[in-house]
């Protein structure tokens, strides 16, 4: 019942957020949800951005908060003792986010075509955007699967939007504040902008915050990270 209820609530934020799209006038260049922002803009501007890009975000975080403890407690248990191992099982689960991710992603991308005046362009561009918006999801969203496997459901939910939203406007205030670039490389959040990740290059909005094959570096070395501490830690979890 809680999964059905926060899968609407999924739905209605991604149609939301194509209409507000729709109605606010920002120079994106491929998809607004793949570009991001720029850093640098007026905060009034930003912050509107900030919550139209991140407001399905959220709403599937809470959708997927406290997936793995559910599953356990209900067949997730007879699973593991009957017919699985446990590091199976458990990559099993993160395999089935990463599908519900493309799934979110796919039905992101068709409605804000649909509904705004923005068209998909079957680029390399377009490829390279959607690949570092979905593997850039997928770490973030794993990393939430992780902490739960540490913490209750809610903080971890807490902790991740928290780094979400933090990791954006950490951004601008290092952008405004310093020429440093190595703080950028923490903000995973960002990677996932094609304004501030380097795949779109725009004289009047682009600004370069990490190198492209950098930034795909990271995601993946994070990921493998998640996997590896996440099967340690479930190999020693009680699950009865």
């Amino acid at each position: 019942m809680k999964n059905k209820k926060l899968i609407i609530l999924v739905f209605v934020c991604l149609f939301l957020q194509a209409i507000l799209f729709m109605t606010f006038d920002f120079p994106f260049k491929i998809l607004p949800v793949l570009d991001g922002f720029p850093v640098g803009l007026a905060t009034p501007v930003a912050t509107r951005l900030l919550i139209y890009w991140y407001l399905p975000i959220i709403a599937f975080s809470f959708y997927i908060s406290g997936n793995i403890k559910d599953l356990l407690s209900n067949y997730g248990f007879l699973q593991i003792s009957r017919n699985y191992k446990k590091e199976y099982w458990l990559m099993k689960q993160f395999l089935n986010l990463f599908i519900k991710i493309i799934l979110f992603i796919c039905l992101q991308l068709a409605l804000i075509s649909l509904i705004t005046t923005y068209y998909i362009h079957w680029t390399t561009q377009f490829f390279y955007l959607t690949l570092g918006y979905s593997i850039m999801l997928f770490t973030v969203f794993s990393l939430q699967y992780l902490l739960e496997l540490f913490l209750d459901a809610q903080k971890a939910l807490l902790i991740i939007n928290s780094y979400v939203v933090i990791s954006i406007l950490a951004a601008d205030l290092i952008y405004q504040n310093t020429t440093a670039t190595w703080p950028y490389y923490l903000l995973l959040p960002n990677y996932g902008m094609g304004f501030r990740s380097g795949f779109i290059s725009s004289a009047d909005t682009y600004t370069l915050l990490t190198s492209k094959p950098t930034s795909l570096i990271i995601l993946l070395v994070v990921l493998l990270s998640i996997f590896i501490v996440a099967n340690k830690k479930f190999k020693t979890t009680d699950i009865l």
